[in-house]
């Protein structure tokens, strides 16, 4: 009879337990906004880049990879300008004048 006892007691606990922590399962999640509904921290500057005349003719060719170094200069690799077909522009040939850098 004892041993009864115990096992009612320790489902009752049991069951007390799980409806008193249940509810924290339920809890509201924090909501975050959508990175499309954040404030837009950037802003377009007209004619920032520009290439000398002597270099390419003052157009920039295909970039490929952009990198800013640890001082805040900004480092283009472009191909030379080439408008047809796409994908197809080289400085092979094109002299000190045109460098890819």
């Amino acid at each position: 009879m004892m041993l009864a006892g115990r096992t009612r007691f320790c489902l009752l606990a049991a069951l007390a337990a799980i409806s008193a922590f249940g509810g924290v399962g339920g809890a509201q999640q924090t909501q975050y906004p959508r990175p499309t509904e954040l404030p837009n921290p950037y802003r377009l500057v007209e004619g920032w880049a520009k290439l000398p005349k002597t270099m390419n003719g003052g157009q920039w060719g295909e970039v490929i990879r952009v990198h800013v170094d640890a001082k805040g200069d900004i480092w283009v690799f472009h191909r030379c300008f080439n408008v047809v077909p796409a994908g197809s522009a080289t400085c092979v040939g094109r002299g000190a004048a045109n460098p890819p850098i």
